[in-house]
């Protein structure tokens, strides 16, 4: 992922947004990510690939947010867990995962286990509001005499 395009996409997004109106970011945070049976941890997922695409993703934005396209107005992490009956269908999903891997350890002890399963992934929603890259428009103040 290129963060030269990154950008560009930001910037249509941006460009199509009416001011003021809103961006979502919604994603799974990095490193975080765990498999469980029966509330215990399995182990984690290996994530550093996506880690990096979504620290190109995270600079992109804040380049776009410091020329005043994007200004953040809130933020939440909540955890999100995602559920499946057998090992081979939690096997099957993640690997469609960009950027996560399932180790060999891991795998084997998914496949010992018993299901029902849960990749549980910890996740962030950002809400940014459309501003605008030109200098905003100043307004004079009420002048408090009549002319």
């Amino acid at each position: 992922m290129e963060p030269e395009g990154v950008v560009h996409a930001l910037r249509n997004v941006h460009r199509m947004l009416a001011p003021g109106g809103l961006l979502l970011e919604s994603h799974p945070l990095a490193g975080g990510s765990r498999v469980e049976v029966d509330g215990s941890t399995l182990g984690a997922l290996d994530e550093r690939e996506f880690a990096r695409e979504l620290a190109v993703m995270e600079r992109s934005l804040a380049t776009l947010v410091a020329e005043g396209a994007f200004a953040p107005q809130a933020e939440r992490r909540f955890d999100v867990a995602m559920r499946f009956d057998t090992a081979s269908e939690l096997l099957a999903e993640v690997v469609t995962w960009r950027g996560s891997t399932v180790s060999a350890r891991l795998q084997r002890a998914v496949k010992r286990a018993e299901g029902p399963f849960a990749v549980r992934l910890t996740t962030l929603l950002r809400v940014y509001a459309s501003g605008s890259t030109r200098s905003p428009t100043r307004t004079r103040p009420a002048s408090s005499t009549s002319p």
